[in-house]
């Protein structure tokens, strides 16, 4: 059974620490799309989105941003490297949560580009963003492969990881 976001519909929401690997088992379970996300809001229309996100090491997440949109993403669990884009795509900095590193969290309050890059097996990280969610409020650009560009994807992907490694050689 693919089973991508759970919602939360209780008065009082707690995470234990348990449930977080319940969360990875789940996103193993996902064969079409490896992401997990447990909400801890009701449903997409809150006006507060709050949420773990279960990704693993390999998985594309396509570069976007939001307009008057901040968001807000904490590490709870591995490794990751947030990759902060242009508008023609050139790499501004590369930011690495977890792990070694000493950034837990990160907010982008601007219409920046961003990817996340999973570096560990999976990583586990907490996103806070307002609401309502809808899928328009992405913005993808151009230069970057769509979900199912098998071969762009790879190709950018290896791009990806060299200018992450070159960066982390460079701390």
């Amino acid at each position: 059974m693919n089973k991508h976001v759970d919602f939360s519909e209780e008065d009082v929401v707690i995470v234990r620490k348990q449930q977080l690997d319940q969360f990875i088992k789940q996103s193993y379970t996902n064969t079409d799309n490896p992401k997990y996300r447990f909400c801890l809001h009701a449903s997409p229309e809150n006006v507060l989105q709050e949420m773990f996100i279960v990704r693993k090491y390999g998985e594309y997440c396509r570069p976007d941003r939001h307009e008057d949109m901040p968001e807000t993403h904490m590490i709870i669990r591995g490794e990751e490297a947030v990759i902060l884009f242009d508008e023609n795509g050139e790499i501004l900095n590369v930011i690495f949560l977890g792990g070694e590193n000493d950034v837990l969290a990160y907010r982008v309050n601007a219409s920046i580009y961003h990817m996340t890059v999973t570096l560990s097996e999976f990583a586990i990280d907490y996103e806070v963003k307002p609401g309502p969610f809808m899928d328009k409020s992405n913005i993808y650009p151009d230069w970057a492969p769509a979900y199912g560009e098998i071969d762009k994807i790879e190709e950018f992907m290896r791009r990806m990881e060299v200018e992450i490694n070159r960066r982390r050689n460079n701390e």
